[in-house]
């Protein structure tokens, strides 16, 4: 099996060559493709349906951490509450 260096200098060569043999007079260009800008989102899942806010709503991090939930689970209010504390756009 070849290795991937060895595919791309040997094999993606190969091709550029036979197309311009089959008569294609273009020249061939290899270019760079940018990528749209990629995050990570952050999940809280709301397990409480009281309106309630005792857990840490300091960021998302602290509400979601061990604990952080204040021991009833997390509300939709502490939810948004962390949400607003932490930095960046929220999507809620």
């Amino acid at each position: 099996m070849k290795s991937p260096a060895s595919f791309l200098r040997n094999g993606l060569a190969s091709r550029i060559k036979r197309s311009r043999r089959k008569g294609d007079t273009a020249a061939k260009r290899l270019t760079l493709e940018n990528l749209e800008r990629r995050e990570l989102l952050a999940v809280v899942t709301v397990s409480n349906l009281l309106d309630s806010a005792n857990g840490n709503t300091s960021s998302i991090a602290a509400l979601t951490a061990p604990g952080g939930d204040g021991g009833d689970g997390i509300s939709l209010r502490e939810a948004i509450v962390a949400a607003n504390m932490t930095n960046g756009a929220d999507t809620v």
